[in-house]
């Protein structure tokens, strides 16, 4: 293997080992926007005599928060993805030359991080949608609690 491809190996490594990051790190996020919208859920204060517009209101800060929570568990759900299997890696390439098992190396690595890159994108743009979505949760929760408070 000369410098090149084993450069490319590592590189190909490297990027695979990312997506692997960022698969996580948005997992990480989710769970912590979960977490601390059930901390705010319970800091929604209640109050005996509410009008109708701080009863609707409440209902909407309830349902945005709860909406938030299910966008976060739609970012959790488990997804398929192709992987690297060292046993198929080696049963195809067992019968070429050396320079067809690297290409054919570099090639599945590829290949797994296009796949798990896909996944991370939609993960993201989910992520996204209960970062706006939670961003409502707490301007509803501001504009209830001031109405209460005031």
């Amino acid at each position: 293997m000369d410098e090149f491809e084993g450069t490319l190996i590592e590189i190909a490594w490297k990027k695979l080992d990312s997506e692997n990051n960022r698969f996580r790190d948005i997992d990480t996020k989710a769970i912590a926007i979960i977490t601390i919208t059930g901390v705010l859920i319970t800091l929604i204060p209640k109050y005996d005599n509410m009008g109708g517009f701080q009863k609707i209101l409440l209902i909407l800060t309830a349902v945005s928060f709860f909406t938030t929570i299910f966008l976060c568990i739609l970012v959790l759900r488990t997804r398929k993805s192709e992987v690297i299997s060292i046993k198929y890696l080696i049963e195809d390439f067992k019968n070429e030359n050396k320079e067809n098992q690297i290409r054919g190396l570099i090639s599945t690595i590829a290949e797994s991080e296009r796949s798990l890159c896909k996944v991370c994108n939609n993960k993201a743009n989910e992520l996204n949608y209960a970062v706006i979505e939670f961003g409502i949760s707490v301007i509803l929760l501001v504009l209830y609690s001031l109405l209460v408070f005031l």
